[in-house]
This record gives structure tokens, C-alpha cells and sequence, in this order.
């Protein structure tokens, strides 16, 4: 690849790379792509869940996209509360309710 082709690149905004047939993300990208953010992805990283890459011409780290989306892919999303909470969803009776801040 070209220096032209990573400041373009870089400029474009395109954060996803495919190098041998596989495709690199950052790791801000990554969160995006699953719906979690950045700090599950580098909690992951650290606990050696996902190889980390440093890419030519790239400041920032990348992960195999593939194996990030095929890890989230299979687990349950869970609400702030945990698996074991009932929430009642009022949504449709929202004009019967007041919150209070």
C-alpha cells in the first residue's frame, strides 16, 4: 500500500482495513460495529480476549472485526441492572406517570 492510500484513508475517515483477507478495526470502530463501547472492547483486549494489531501507517491498534462481532454475536445483552432484574416497561402509560428528578 501507498503512503497516499493510508492518508487517504486517514482523511476519509474509514477505520476498517482488510489486510490478507482480513478485516481490522480500531477499537473505537469495533465498539460501534457491536453496540458496546470502547472500554468493553479494550477490557476484552486486556484480558487477552481479542489480539490486539498494530497496523502500517496506523497510530491507532486494531482487532480482527470478524472475531469481535462472532464473540458479542452469541452473548445476551443485558440492561445496567443484570440478567436477573424485572423491568417493568411503562413506556405506554407514560402520560399516567410523573418523574420526579
Amino acid at each position: 500500500m501507498t503512503r497516499n492510500f493510508w492518508r487517504l484513508h486517514l482523511l476519509l475517515g474509514v477505520f476498517i482495513t482488510t489486510v490478507l483477507g482480513v478485516n481490522y478495526a480500531t477499537l473505537h470502530r469495533a465498539a460501534r460495529e457491536v453496540g458496546v463501547s470502547y472500554h468493553t472492547i479494550r477490557n476484552h483486549v486486556v484480558s487477552k480476549d481479542f489480539q490486539v494489531f498494530k497496523l502500517p501507517g496506523r497510530r491507532e491498534h486494531c482487532v480482527d472485526l470478524d472475531e469481535v462481532r462472532a464473540y458479542f454475536e452469541g452473548r445476551p445483552r443485558y440492561s445496567a441492572f443484570g440478567p436477573d432484574v424485572d423491568i417493568i416497561d411503562l413506556s405506554n402509560h407514560a402520560a399516567e406517570y410523573e418523574v420526579a428528578d
